[in-house]
């Protein structure tokens, strides 16, 4: 029964990477569009975007912290794979962070277009961080998977 509920948090958990992946495409574009003078129009959805991975990858790496996450360390027979896994959330997390304190008017003194180059530079690491995290974690799913297939 363990093993079943692993697999199906594994299978949804690897479905949310597909569109985590949909919003690093989307993070690519508005870094080119941003990177050909279009500031306002990628400000806007960047924002949105933003906004969504605020909810959707937050979440999703809170859920991997509390189900998938405890699995890994026996699975390894190392709690280091695991302690790597959470140090990149909390990268990822401050990146987030770092992209939305660009955004906030509030904070910010500087114009918009003196912050582009800037906010081009945390778009391009969130990305990179995002998808390399992403490709670990699936290696480290199947750290998991196989003895449930090598079982059945």
């Amino acid at each position: 029964m363990t093993t079943d509920v692993t697999s199906q948090r594994i299978h949804a958990l690897q479905a949310e990477h597909r569109q985590i992946r949909v919003l690093i495409g989307q993070l690519a574009a508005i870094e080119i569009e941003l990177r050909h003078g279009g500031h306002v129009g990628a400000r806007r959805v960047l924002e949105e975007v933003l906004q969504e991975m605020s909810r959707h990858v937050v979440r999703h790496m809170r859920q991997e912290e509390a189900q998938i996450f405890p699995l890994l360390g026996p699975a390894f027979g190392s709690r280091v794979p695991v302690l790597a896994l959470l140090a990149e959330h909390h990268t990822i997390r401050m990146l987030v962070d770092q992209l939305a304190s660009h955004l906030d008017q509030k904070a910010n003194l500087q114009p918009w277009a003196d912050r582009v180059s800037p906010v081009r530079l945390v778009i391009r690491q969130l990305a990179a961080a995002l998808e390399l995290h992403l490709r670990r974690e699936e290696a480290a799913f199947g750290v998991l998977v196989m003895p449930m297939a090598a079982s059945a």
